[in-house]
């Protein structure tokens, strides 16, 4: 005889089908609110600023409200993902370019090697940033992982800001 799921059962499962309990729960706007944001395109300003070696680099900074729901979107991922390798660094909270630095200079001989990714951030496409959220550990629907790609993309890239 199956048994009836609980209601922290179903909870999690609406919030991984259901675009509308979804916005609701997690973003604490109702779809239609999250929906007026984000098509036909989510609001970004768009500015430059120079590199160290002079060229520019793009930023694209969200308005205030969809950094809003943004940022409900990463407490949400964090809430759900595994705590960070000891060995990364990048946006990883008390930790930085410093502190992955400062791991390298325990032992000799002492040699750093700092690389830049050319376009990292315009690499990861509307299409990888929805993969992620179908898969481990959120393994959210094709309808909600949509649309936090698309709370989380500007023209089809991951935007830098």
């Amino acid at each position: 005889m199956a048994t009836l799921p609980t209601s922290l059962e179903l909870h999690e499962h609406l919030l991984r089908t259901d675009v509308r309990y979804f916005a609701l729960h997690v973003l604490g706007a109702p779809y239609g609110s999250v929906k007026s944001v984000i098509y036909p395109s989510p609001p970004y300003r768009t500015f430059a600023i120079k590199k160290r070696n002079g060229s520019p680099r793009i930023i694209r900074e969200p308005t205030k409200y969809l950094k809003q729901l943004q940022v409900k979107v990463l407490e949400f991922m964090k809430s759900r993902a595994a705590p960070a390798k000891p060995c990364v660094h990048g946006f990883v909270q008390d930790r930085s370019i410093v502190t992955n630095a400062q791991r390298h200079l325990k032992t000799m001989p002492y040699y750093l090697l700092n690389i830049d990714i050319e376009n990292f951030f315009p690499s990861i496409t509307f299409f990888r940033v929805r993969g992620v959220f179908r898969k481990a550990p959120f393994n959210l629907s094709h309808e909600v992982a949509t649309v936090l790609a698309q709370l989380c993309t500007y023209q089809n890239e991951l935007p830098q800001g």
